[in-house]
């Protein structure tokens, strides 16, 4: 009876022995120490924001470090969890639209083994022609010219729209054709592509590969367990770059696409001119014949290409479309001598609301454009910056300032911004804060500049047992992509 009493006694001791350490321990993984590093100006330049750090140990544990800045000392509070860490996105998942070429690439067609279900990023037309050539259990490779299969280029369009995904591969063709119909870039007449189809033994196609950089030469064919040829490099040569410039509404989609070429000149050509085309978005189901002698059905949601209209003509350079928070205004972001201008289109009609001067210098290249709210947040790369309420037809800028980039990105003069996801920022009416996750610097200005920036660091897990020491083990990691932050004024 005594030797199960003492065995009762010592269970009993190890137990809360083993819980009083398991305490200590998780009470030492909460608390990450954070160092700072004042780069310009003082704290007092951030009065009253407060600070979020996501920091983890990938697929293990994750901690969230918050603290405020302001006179004193940063004093950083943690919450500890068990769970994978995962990165921090600041984006909303908002409607987008995406427009580029069908162009050289590489591509695996879906189970059914057919180019028509190709990924959309190599030209269909020459590719079926060229799969039509193949035999099974064979690669064959072919130069051929797109302008013999095209009058202009094709696109492929993506983009989400009420949340849910679409693809102009997944369109009827008769809407490429009209798309490319209302946006048109002429195919050089001398461009060569050399195509190379590959069909398992069943007669599949298992892969297409094109270059745009092929000359001429006869065809060649060979066993798909022999070596492949040289023209598997995909290399890209097309001689223009897209800005897309599109928004998702409600009522369907804005877009304003430009094409440059070499030379900064915009090659596109438009069927009306232009400008801000707006392509409607079906309600209900319809029956339309306006591109062929068949009637297309169109089921609810999806867009009628075919009845795309010019609503806001201007040849002032495409910069960026969006729709505002609540969904009453189009956002044309416009460059014209030097400056960014903001017109506000109605979403349902198209009629101008307002027109302002956003940025009376700018560098001719959006680097950030983040919404947080009922706010948007634009900078270029010379760090020009404004700010803009979306609020439906009293949509405006609220505030323009220029920040040091060298500082904020940890760069020199002149570098793009990075990993524009892992930005932040935060407007209290008076000043702007930017966090960059990337270099881990967060910035305050005024509208006169810069007010305070600093860079900070995450410490090795503090032991409560040790007072100020640190734990060797559990070391709270920093995102090799970044480490996501948020800041916001109280």
């Amino acid at each position: 009876m005594k030797r199960l009493l003492v065995f009762a006694l010592t269970l009993l001791f190890a137990v809360a022995l083993l819980a009083r350490t398991c305490a200590s321990l998780l009470d030492s993984q909460t608390d990450v120490g954070v160092t700072e590093t004042i780069l310009s100006g003082d704290r007092s330049g951030a009065e009253g924001l407060n600070v979020v750090f996501h920091s983890c140990v990938p697929l293990t544990c994750s901690w969230v470090t918050s603290f405020s800045l302001g006179d004193g000392e940063p004093e950083p509070v943690s919450e500890f969890s068990f769970d994978s860490g995962a990165g921090l996105s600041n984006f909303d998942m908002e409607g987008y639209f995406e427009m580029v070429p069908w162009r050289a690439g590489f591509s695996c067609p879906g189970g059914d083994g057919r180019v028509e279900t190709l990924v959309p990023v190599v030209m269909d037309a020459p590719a079926l022609d060229v799969s039509d050539r193949t035999e099974p259990g064979q690669w064959r490779c072919e130069v051929v010219r797109p302008a013999d299969y095209y009058t202009s280029w094709p696109w492929a369009v993506s983009g989400r729209m009420d949340g849910d995904y679409f693809s102009s591969i997944y369109l009827p063709r008769e809407e490429g054709i009209t798309l490319s119909g209302l946006f048109r870039v002429e195919v050089p007449g001398d461009l060569l592509t050399e195509i190379t189809v590959i069909k398992n033994d069943k007669g599949k196609v298992s892969g297409i590969f094109s270059s745009t950089t092929g000359v001429w030469h006869a065809p060649r064919t060979g066993d798909v367990k022999g070596t492949y040829p040289a023209g598997l490099l995909c290399e890209n040569d097309i001689p223009f770059t897209v800005t897309p410039c599109g928004a998702v509404s409600e009522e369907g989609l804005w877009v304003y696409p430009a094409a440059y070429d070499g030379g900064g000149n915009n090659v596109m050509e438009y069927r009306d001119g232009p400008g801000v085309y707006f392509i409607p978005k079906v309600s209900e189901k319809i029956w339309d014949t306006l591109s062929t002698p068949e009637q297309l059905s169109y089921d609810p949601g999806e867009l009628l290409v075919n009845r795309a209209k010019l609503v806001y003509p201007t040849d002032e350079i495409p910069v960026l479309l969006r729709v505002s928070a609540d969904g009453a205004a189009v956002e044309v972001f416009t460059e014209d001598s030097g400056a960014l201008w903001l017109t506000c289109l109605d979403s349902r009609t198209g009629e101008v609301l307002a027109g302002e001067q956003v940025m009376p210098e700018w560098s001719g290249q959006t680097d950030l454009n983040i919404k947080k709210g009922d706010l948007l947040l634009l900078m270029d790369s010379e760090g020009n910056a404004a700010v803009i309420r979306e609020r439906g037809r009293e949509t405006g800028t609220v505030f323009r300032t220029r920040v040091d980039l060298a500082i904020l990105y940890g760069g020199s003069e002149g570098d793009r911004i990075p990993n524009a996801e892992k930005t932040d920022f935060a407007f209290d009416g008076e000043k702007l804060a930017l966090a960059n996750g990337n270099s881990r610097v967060i910035l305050t200005a005024d509208a006169e500049g810069t007010l305070y920036a600093a860079r900070f660091d995450l410490s090795l897990i503090r032991n409560s047992s040790a007072g100020s020491g640190y734990r060797p083990h559990g070391t709270a990691r920093e995102d090799p992509f970044g480490t996501p932050m948020e800041v916001r004024f109280e």
